[in-house]
């Protein structure tokens, strides 16, 4: 366990790769939860509007 702390660390290439990855992986990760947290609301509302105009002119 410890050798592969070891390998992980931030001296190394393997380390650097590693939190490089991940940080961007999670950055990736926030800025599409963050997108879907602000945009999708807005689309459902207007699709079921859309759903209910429909359902009613029929």
């Amino acid at each position: 366990m410890f050798n592969l702390i070891k390998q992980l660390s931030p001296n190394r290439i393997t380390g650097k790769l590693f939190l490089i990855s991940t940080g961007t992986l999670l950055t990736l990760a926030f800025v599409f939860y963050v997108a879907l947290y602000l945009f999708l609301p807005s689309f459902y509302e207007q699709y079921k509007v859309a759903q209910i105009d429909e359902a009613l002119t029929n």
